[in-house]
């Protein structure tokens, strides 16, 4: 329509220029509005976007592609519109264990304190606070770290042996155990990047001492002895004594143990024979024999032995002579 169309009344062509006014501003304004979405889905300065990537790390992304001025093609599964960023992907590796970030700052230093990674006056950094950053650096720490450890050592406990002739050559019986000692050793130790650079004594205790033990070992020379009737003896040792005899006429009817003599028991000096002990005695020919004998009573001195007989007159056929007594397994 002309709006200089003289036909038309006045006041009627004021409301067509208004309406035509107002489709134009309106049009315009969806031209604006349509510029300004672009813009924003573009990535530019979006900060629902920037502000995302400032708090990301790679791990968030399920497939991502990076260089210095792209960053992110999808995460997790939804798709992100190509997005022009500053960041771009570096690696920490403490101790041999890294982490990747996205990175915005131009030097290690800057990057270290927005991540809240301090280092400690020991700890060594590769490259350098100063050092410019680029994508695909890996920034190496190496912490070190200082323990106070314990460690614990058994100190041995020594043996203490007794010589025991009436024991059979060999064989050995615990009179005392013995239990060991130990010793707290106290160290500090640095570890570097994980591993241990040094170890230095700062104290050392004994917390507990050792206790001897106490063994016999026997010494005797030992063996078998076969008698006449074929029974076979096992023997820890062998003496030559000098023997004599003894009745219950001529001497107390109560033995050093206090039991009633009779034909086996003998008397011993108990420096030489225990008391107790069983002994087997023959003539030193072996043509005779008193046989078995319990050593459980006392009144002879040094190397002698005195055994005991049914009468006197045994007593007096047998006199003096030496013989072999052998000291018996128990």
């Amino acid at each position: 329509m002309n709006i200089r169309d003289t036909n038309t009344p006045a006041p009627e062509r004021s409301r067509l220029i208004a309406r035509k006014f107002m489709s134009l501003l309106l049009f315009s304004s969806c031209i604006l509005f349509a510029v300004l979405g672009c813009l924003s889905a573009s990535g530019i300065e979006d900060p629902q976007i920037s502000d995302f990537f400032a708090t990301a790390s790679v791990e968030n992304f399920t497939a991502a592609e990076y260089d210095s001025h792209y960053v992110l093609r999808s995460y997790e599964g939804g798709i992100v519109p190509e997005a022009i960023s500053p960041y771009f992907p570096v690696t920490v590796v403490i101790d041999g264990i890294g982490t990747s970030y996205l990175c915005k700052e131009k030097t290690v230093g800057d990057f270290l304190t927005r991540i809240n990674c301090t280092l400690g006056t020991d700890d060594s950094l590769a490259p350098s606070l100063n050092s410019l950053l680029s994508c695909g650096d890996i920034i190496r720490i190496a912490r070190t770290i200082v323990r106070t450890e314990t460690e614990y050592e058994a100190i041995p406990y020594e043996t203490t042996y007794i010589d025991d002739a009436y024991m059979r050559k060999g064989a050995t019986s615990v009179v005392t155990a013995g239990t060991d000692g130990q010793k707290e050793f106290v160290y500090t130790v640095t570890y570097k990047n994980g591993e241990e650079v040094s170890r230095e004594l700062i104290s050392q205790k004994t917390v507990s001492s050792p206790k001897k033990a106490v063994v016999k070992r026997g010494t005797g020379e030992g063996g078998y002895l076969k008698l006449s009737d074929g029974t076979v003896l096992k023997y820890r040792k062998r003496l030559r004594l000098e023997a004599t005899a003894y009745n219950s006429a001529n001497t107390p009817n109560i033995t050093a143990v206090g039991t009633i003599p009779k034909r086996g028991t003998v008397a011993i000096d108990r420096r030489v024979i225990p008391l107790g002990t069983n002994v087997y005695v023959t003539s030193i020919s072996g043509k005779w024999a008193y046989g078995k004998g319990l050593c459980e009573d006392t009144g002879v001195i040094g190397q002698r032995i005195d055994l005991y007989m049914d009468s006197l007159e045994e007593c007096y056929d047998f006199g003096r002579r030496d013989v072999y007594v052998y000291i018996l397994d128990d």
